[in-house]
């Protein structure tokens, strides 16, 4: 196996344990695979290896043994994987893996494109492939379903790999996502602690909020109108003091929920109010302790402190619903805190005109705060949960 490939498969494995964790799955679950026909499965992979070995290849004949080896290790894997053909990912395996024995009984020898090994920075000539391995023969016009050989890597990853390895990826993909589900499926999961929940809550609202200020004076910025360093650091005093108590707000009514009482639309009704009227204030104690000049929010009208209380237990109780259902995702998530946005987020978007005349800057500012917060908080509290789940203490094996 040439290193570029090695680095595509780690890749795919990778790839396949942050989906896998993504999909509430645990890293335990691949310990407790019971895999069928594992001696099998090393002596292939002994096989390959010996595909390293500088092995001399006798031109003119056909069949070499390097070509006899490859066959051998792809014949046992397709016996591991029809042990174990009830996984995930098994079939397409199997496919790749027979895509790869079709080329090389057709041909003798893995065929290999002449510009793939240049184009992955491997040298040859159109006479001589057997440097990359004994395995393999150049591609010419007397060559067997070329398209089945080895090409250039595809993704920008630069290693030359055949359409069956492509396959057997793919299934290898499944297999360690599936594997991941499943074992946290046979397992009974650890209840977070809600206090630790509701401070991975606190820090990640922390972290949205100073990323949705830098949002707002990239917003700014565009229009030419960059605060001073005093009037920015009060505005995102108020901002992250904002997306701290939302956030814990509504996921204390998420950790709390008990039964058929939806919490969430509680402590979100009552959290917002208050956390828009702190962070006013925290604004304006900032500001002036700084001596900021400048305009200030000031006191919440009651009409933006009733939008934002409906918002906000309308959208903690959407949460509560998307959380419910098995395909409850980030996606799920991101929906909900959006469509909070557009229509409450529109509302008082149009109340603030007509109650004010606004500048362009400062009401492009306001519409990028309503749309992008709600969508950021229901991210936070999925996050949470989700490293509640993957990061709490285990339960013991029985």
């Amino acid at each position: 196996m040439l290193p570029r490939t090695l680095v595509l498969v780690l890749l795919v494995i990778d790839s396949g344990i942050l989906v896998g964790l993504l999909r509430g799955g645990r890293l335990a679950g691949l310990r407790l695979a019971r895999l069928k026909a594992l001696p099998l499965l090393v002596a292939a992979l002994v096989l390959q290896l010996l595909l390293g070995l500088p092995l001399r290849h006798v031109h003119g004949t056909r069949w070499g043994i390097g070509s006899v080896l490859l066959v051998a290790s792809l014949l046992l894997l397709l016996l591991v994987v029809r042990a174990n053909a009830l996984l995930p990912g098994m079939p397409l395996i199997a496919l790749g893996l027979l895509a790869n024995l079709l080329v090389v009984g057709l041909n003798g020898a893995m065929p290999v494109s002449t510009a793939a090994p240049q184009q992955a920075h491997t040298h040859t000539t159109s006479v001589d492939a057997t440097h990359l391995g004994p395995q393999y023969v150049v591609a010419g016009p007397e060559t067997r379903l070329p398209m089945l050989g080895e090409r250039v890597g595809f993704f920008g990853v630069r290693a030359v790999v055949s359409v069956g390895d492509l396959i057997q990826y793919a299934g290898l993909f499944l297999l360690i996502q599936g594997l991941m589900v499943r074992g946290a499926a046979r397992r009974p999961k650890p209840k977070p602690s809600p206090w630790a929940t509701l401070l991975r809550v606190a820090w990640l609202a922390i972290l949205l909020g100073l990323l949705l200020q830098l949002a707002l004076l990239l917003v700014a910025a565009g229009f030419g109108h960059v605060a001073g360093s005093r009037p920015l650091l009060a505005d995102t005093c108020k901002t992250v003091c904002w997306s701290l108590l939302v956030c814990v707000g509504v996921a204390l009514g998420r950790v709390a929920a008990k039964g058929g009482v939806p919490l969430e639309g509680v402590t979100g009704l009552l959290a917002a109010p208050l956390a828009l009227t702190a962070a006013n204030t925290l604004q304006k104690g900032v500001a002036e302790a700084l001596n900021t000049a400048g305009t200030l929010a000031g006191r919440a009208p009651l009409w933006a402190l009733a939008i934002k209380a409906a918002e906000y237990a309308c959208l903690g109780l959407a949460l509560r619903w998307v959380g419910r259902r098995a395909w409850g995702s980030p996606l799920g998530h991101m929906a909900a805190g959006l469509v909070a946005g557009i229509v409450f987020g529109g509302a008082f978007l149009a109340l603030t005109v007509q109650s004010a005349p606004t500048p362009l800057p400062s009401l492009l500012a306001k519409g990028v705060n309503e749309l992008l917060f709600p969508v950021g908080c229901a991210l936070v509290v999925f996050i949470a949960e989700v490293l509640g789940a993957h990061v709490g203490p285990a339960p013991a094996d029985d």
